[in-house]
């Protein structure tokens, strides 16, 4: 029966030739589909990712350590508040670090200088900045300190980078109060642990 078929379809060249072509586009525009859609939801992904992060949610007030969370998760970062600043228009400035590994979750992006290295360096988000700007009258440049107020007191800060505003594309749970259990839109240096005291 399947030799019968093919010597039909050779002495139906033409026939032969239509169907083999005709499954060759099938495939190809199948194969062309699938990457195409592939590839704009990986760009998709992306671009949320920049936008929001990569974390896919954000635990405030845990009492467990990084170590107990990373059992249950595949990528763990930690941020803290440490503490706030108000400006004179009323508006709070929560100040605080991330760590190496929220940093890469968050996607956080430099428009210009670095992340903080050193003590009392800072990196701000740019409408902060903006406003500190205009309260001072003078434009804040990156490698100049400042003397600010913070809630704990008064700091003289060095400006080492300006980072994307992000703080107001993540969404927070309601109830949640600026510069207590936010996000940080003053990055300073992740402080040292303090050293293990020996009894």
């Amino acid at each position: 029966m399947f030799k019968l078929a093919m010597k039909l379809m050779l002495s139906r060249r033409k026939w032969l030739i239509v169907i083999v072509c005709s499954f060759a586009l099938m495939l190809a525009a199948t194969f062309s589909i699938l990457m195409a859609s592939e590839t704009i939801k990986s760009n998709l992904k992306r671009a949320a990712y920049q936008n929001y992060g990569e974390h896919t949610g954000v635990i405030l007030g845990a009492e467990a350590s990084k170590e107990d969370v990373r059992k249950n998760a595949d990528r763990v970062g930690e941020f803290a508040l440490s503490d706030r600043l108000i400006l004179k228009n009323g508006k709070v400035v929560s100040v605080g670090w991330f760590d190496e590994e929220a940093l890469g979750l968050s996607h956080i992006r430099l428009s210009e200088g670095t992340f903080p290295s050193k003590a009392n360096e800072i990196a701000i988000e740019r409408s902060y900045k903006n406003l500190l700007d205009k309260q001072d009258g003078q434009v804040w440049k990156i490698g100049e300190s400042k003397l600010l107020e913070f809630e704990s007191g008064h700091e003289q800060v060095t400006l080492a980078g300006v980072i994307e505003d992000y703080s107001a594309n993540w969404s927070v749970p309601a109830g949640v109060e600026k510069g207590k259990d936010d996000f940080p839109n003053i990055i300073t240096l992740k402080p040292d642990p303090p050293p293990l005291s020996e009894a």
